[in-house]
């Protein structure tokens, strides 16, 4: 018993790391200088691209948060009448997903979040994801050859 816990000191002291080498600590300068963005002129074809795409954003944006609205509407009504069918339950459930993509969309595009956006690119930063993944569908709209 007495090896035993002798053993397992030493094997705690062999792996502690207090025992281990020391290294020199690596000294950081304190006083560090920010980069500063120098704002820089957009390009208009960008400009007039991420204004097209936060515009046509806005617009289909509404036109799902009224339809689902109606459609929520709509199954109330029948739902309040005595109406009420298995379509009744579609109805409220699809128009309660149009309704709330339709809210999320105009979040995502208001005209808020463009003037950030807009600010950003000036400021030489990079398209946020989400953005960037909604611009090709402008240009492939426009630049195909008839």
């Amino acid at each position: 018993m007495k090896n035993t816990l002798v053993a397992l000191g030493l094997f705690a002291a062999s792996i502690s790391t207090g025992f281990a080498q020391q290294t020199t600590p690596v000294i950081t300068p304190t006083t560090t200088i920010a980069p500063v963005a120098v704002p820089r002129p957009l390009p208009d074809s960008l400009r007039q691209q991420v204004h097209k795409l936060f515009k046509w954003g806005r617009l289909a944006s509404t036109v799902g948060a009224v339809s689902g609205g109606l459609l929520i509407g709509g199954a109330t009504s029948y739902a309040v009448r005595g109406d009420a069918d298995w379509s009744t339950g579609i109805n409220a459930s699809v128009g309660t997903s149009a309704a709330v993509m339709g809210a999320m969309g105009l979040v995502r595009f208001s005209r808020k979040r463009e003037r950030q956006l807009m600010a950003q690119l000036e400021n030489g930063q990079p398209l946020p994801e989400d953005v960037a993944a909604w611009l090709p569908l402008l240009t492939q709209r426009g630049s195909r050859k008839k």
